[in-house]
This record gives C-alpha cells, structure tokens and sequence, in this order.
C-alpha cells in the first residue's frame, strides 16, 4: 500500500505555492524530479503525494511540510484532543497527529509507531532545529548514519539539516512529540 497523506487540499496546496513562485510545471517537474502528469493529478485532486514525494516538493517550493500542512483556520491557544488532525498514516503503523498552532511559532507533531515498524528508506531533514520528545515506549533513530535508541523520558536535538528516520523494533507501542523551531 502507497503511503500518501490524508489532507484533501494538499494538491491546491503545491499549485497556489507554485504560481507563488512563478515556476511553471514543466520546470517544477525538472526540479523534484515527478512527472508533468503526476503532477498535474496532484494539483487536480486526483491523487495524492506519498510522503517521498511531499518531502521532495517541499524542498524545491522551499516550504517546511509544517506549514503546508497547517490549517489556516486554526488560531487558537489552546488545542483540543478532537481537533487533533492526523496529517499522515502508514499502513496502520504509523500516525502522524499536528498539534500545530496556526501562528506556526513552534509547530509540533506527536508520533504514534505500532510495535515492529522499520523504516528502511525514508530520511529526511528539515530546514529547522527539532527537539523529540519519547512520551511512551522506544525508538530507534538513525541520526547521520549513526543508530540511537531512545526510551521513555528520552529526548533528543537535531540540527536543521541533518538526515535522519524513525523505527520502532520493540514489542511496544511508542509515542513521541517533535518540535520544530527556527524558520
């Protein structure tokens, strides 16, 4: 199964940032890499960008999947548990839950990892400094190529522009909180 991203408006999204910067299709093609036609459904709603791909449309639109992601409605200080959105699923072994304000000062995500989930190829880096939070369970991480385990009560600091990925190889669930500053 495909991984893509549940948020409906997401193709809208990458057009309106598109014309923003003057960057026609075709050239929006050479710079990520995706087809005109992948593209062109995206933008149309026809389908939707596996997590792979938003990433990669990100970094040529220069714009932190945070606040593509965001809910421009959404200015409150206070965040109710039902107004939590999942921005992202995995096969039901991944979740993604924003508890991000939309003042976007300190964007956050809790991630929830079922129990025996490898990620075997996604890396990424963000154009921010994070801080991780493990609220329940454990993690693996692999941080510029190097493997840390992370447990309850653990946290940890990356830098804006290191690669890194998530696992969980335990029998538990994990749940972890990340937050982003320095846009």
């Amino acid at each position: 199964m495909e991984k893509t991203f549940p948020n409906d408006n997401i193709g809208m999204k990458f057009k309106n940032l598109r014309k923003k910067k003057g960057i026609t299709l075709k050239q929006l093609s050479g710079l990520s890499g995706l087809s005109i036609a992948c593209l062109s459904k995206l933008e149309r709603g026809e389908s939707k960008p596996s997590l792979e791909n938003t990433l990669k449309l990100c970094e040529v639109l220069e714009i932190s999947i945070y606040h593509l992601l965001k809910e421009d409605s959404l200015s409150h200080i206070v965040l109710r548990s039902q107004k939590k959105r999942i921005i992202y699923e995995e096969e039901n072994m991944v979740t993604y839950e924003s508890i991000s304000f939309a003042h976007g000062k300190l964007p956050g995500i809790i991630i929830t990892i079922q129990p025996h989930y490898q990620n075997d190829k996604t890396n990424w880096s963000h154009d921010s400094d994070e801080i991780g939070y493990i609220i329940e369970g454990g993690i693996e991480m692999e941080v510029n190529n190097e493997l840390i385990h992370l447990d309850q009560g653990d946290s940890i600091y990356i830098d804006a522009g290191v690669k890194h990925n998530i696992s969980n190889k335990s029998d538990e669930k994990s749940v972890s909180i990340w937050i982003r500053h320095g846009y």
